[in-house]
């Protein structure tokens, strides 16, 4: 879904496993129940009115090129570790992985 809405393109998406808020909260396109009914009906709505498919498959494109760039998936990284490294010191404990894997102390199998 996100590679499609980067290129662009309208999404006819599944309401569930969180294609639903994706799609949703970007307008980029139309979702369907699961049935195949409604899956034909939602991608021949999007083929019949190819104004509103394209301007969904713009706002798609917008909201996957501020939301999912290198810099905030580093950035959202860096907070996990930093997160995992307090634990590991409040906690004394450098096997903030568990099943006896660490990281500060290296040793990540």
């Amino acid at each position: 879904t996100a590679e499609a809405m980067s290129w662009g393109l309208p999404i006819a998406g599944h309401c569930g496993a969180g294609t639903g808020e994706l799609v949703g909260d970007a307008g980029a396109g139309l979702l369907y129940d699961g049935s195949a009914d409604h899956l034909a009906r939602v991608v021949a709505a999007l083929i019949d009115d190819p104004r509103t498919s394209g301007s969904m498959g713009k706002a798609g494109q917008l909201w996957a090129r501020t939301h999912f760039t290198s810099e905030r998936h580093a950035s959202r990284i860096r907070e996990i570790v930093g997160a995992l490294a307090e634990d590991a010191a409040r906690t004394g404990t450098e096997d903030i992985l568990g099943h006896g894997h660490r990281l500060f102390g290296h040793n990540i199998a």
